[in-house]
């Protein structure tokens, strides 16, 4: 199975799972899922809803996302706390044009 198919495959069967989760789950996988790729809003760049991934993580997630077979969706951080990660950046409030990286923690479901 190749990394989209996993990570598809796990939001599937676990909705509203973390990136986290998800980097766990496919470097069990044998994948190499850490590097310095970054997912920020489209409109709003240095808002960031992950980061420190691979560039074949990352391409796998915005292939799942770009296609509609995945969606985001904003929550709390202490998912992130529970899955044992998170971003060293304030927190965005709201979606704005920050002057500095902030970060927005999103679940992952399947559409």
């Amino acid at each position: 199975m190749n990394l989209t198919d996993t990570l598809l495959d796990y939001i599937r069967k676990n909705p509203g799972t973390s990136y986290v989760t998800l980097q766990r789950v496919a470097e069990e996988a044998g994948f190499e899922v850490h590097g310095d790729m970054v997912i920020a809003h489209d409109q709003f760049p240095k808002v960031l809803f992950w980061a420190g991934m691979s560039d074949s993580f990352a391409t796998a997630m915005l292939s799942l996302l770009e296609s509609g077979r995945i969606k985001e969706r904003p929550t709390a951080l202490l998912v992130y706390l529970a899955d044992g990660g998170m971003l060293r950046c304030p927190l965005a409030k709201k979606l704005k044009a920050y002057s500095t990286p902030h970060w927005c923690p999103v679940a992952l479901d399947p559409v």
